[in-house]
């Protein structure tokens, strides 16, 4: 598995010290250890200026008959003293060397019925929605209809398996009021640039809530704020969550 971090140097720091527990323990004859190569990408930039793939060359290298074994490669981005945040361009080109693995595990792409469309270079890479950078092969538009952390699987689509019509949210706050008892009617925006729309807040046990839409809505996210409204006043709000019982339209 290849893990790209573009962390800042203080926390590159910080992860290497943690590697390096990890592995004096791997060292160790534990029955279960595993190899880590951890490099950085300080000059990926200006070799590739200068005519070179430098970190698609050492990947190459580490996989070839003359290469040596890992199980894990950690990126941990620009060592070299820079407190700024890469490039957009930068972060892509990295992405592009690291296509060349062939012999470790990248990330899956899946239909919703379960067939294997592609691989990817990590779930980061994805939201829910997008059409850009997937699989070809089909006749129609394919989107990010579901994001899997737990196994790193990207499902998609078709763009009417975006659409929703009820979802859940965890963690409520109520604002100004008592936790409602029963079903309450409210306007719920699904993100920040969300016009709103009208809905069923139906309250549940352990601060969570389903949001059953008068109108099915496209690309409810994991891990956004969905913020509930009675008229122009904040009467809730919580983090959408995912669920397998999320009923598409």
């Amino acid at each position: 598995m290849a893990i790209a971090m573009r962390a800042l140097p203080c926390i590159s720091l910080m992860l290497m010290a943690v590697l390096a527990h990890g592995l004096a323990r791997a060292a160790s004859p534990a029955p279960h250890t595993f190899k880590v190569w951890v490099f950085s990408d300080a000059h990926v930039g200006t070799d590739k200026q200068n005519g070179r793939d430098s970190l698609a060359t050492a990947l190459k290298q580490s996989e070839s008959p003359h290469g040596f074994a890992w199980d894990i490669a950690l990126d941990l981005g620009d060592v070299s003293g820079a407190q700024g945040t890469p490039k957009d361009a930068e972060g892509q080109e990295i992405v592009r060397q690291f296509s060349v693995l062939k012999q470790h595990r990248r990330e899956q792409i899946y239909d919703l019925s379960g067939n294997f469309l592609g691989e990817h270079d990590g779930i980061e890479m994805f939201t829910i929605g997008q059409r850009k950078g997937l699989p070809g092969g089909s006749p129609r538009p394919r989107y990010v209809i579901d994001i899997d952390p737990g196994s790193n699987r990207v499902f998609v689509g078709d763009a009417e398996d975006l659409l929703v019509e009820e979802f859940e949210i965890e963690r409520m706050n109520w604002s100004g009021r008592p936790p409602a008892s029963e079903s309450i009617e409210v306007t719920v925006k699904i993100r920040y640039s969300h016009p709103g729309t009208r809905a069923i807040l139906h309250p549940c046990a352990n601060d969570r809530a389903i949001v059953r839409l008068e109108e099915p809505q496209k690309a409810v996210t994991p891990g956004q704020a969905a913020v509930c409204y009675e008229g122009d006043v904040v009467v809730a709000g919580g983090w959408i969550c995912r669920h397998a019982a999320v009923v598409a339209a």
